[in-house]
């Protein structure tokens, strides 16, 4: 936990209690990261690529709203089934219908997104 966190959590709180759960600071041992560095104009051709290698459900994530827009309207003109969450939409009805649709799924893309610093397999994610 951060320090001004727990600084802040001992000046407001009565005895306040930390609960940890696995090993503070650990990632997920069921979790393999893999980077691949991909140049900036290749990255959508990779992407697709990527994707068909992988089974659904895939998430990606992005750095900004923008990217979130571009990847979700491109998925979606090559027939690729895929839903965006980003804060400028309307959260609730979006967010709860995607998150049904992956749960069942039947979602290829929960989230795109794209990170301007390379490219990361996390299990199933891509990160950009």
């Amino acid at each position: 936990m951060p320090t001004k966190i727990q600084n802040f959590a001992r000046s407001a709180l009565v005895k306040p209690i930390v609960v940890n759960v696995g090993r503070a600071g650990a990632a997920n041992l069921d979790v393999i990261q893999e980077v691949e560095y991909v140049k900036q104009e290749a990255k959508i051709v990779y992407l697709v690529e990527c994707l068909q290698k992988t089974p659904p459900p895939v998430l990606i994530f992005c750095e900004n709203k923008v990217d979130v827009d571009d990847i979700h309207e491109y998925l979606l003109l090559i027939e690729v089934e895929a839903g965006a969450v980003h804060s400028g939409k309307d959260q609730e009805r979006v967010r709860d219908k995607i998150f049904l649709i992956w749960e069942e799924g039947c979602l290829s893309f929960h989230r795109c997104c794209l990170k301007r610093a390379g490219f990361s397999r996390h299990s199933s994610c891509y990160q950009l």
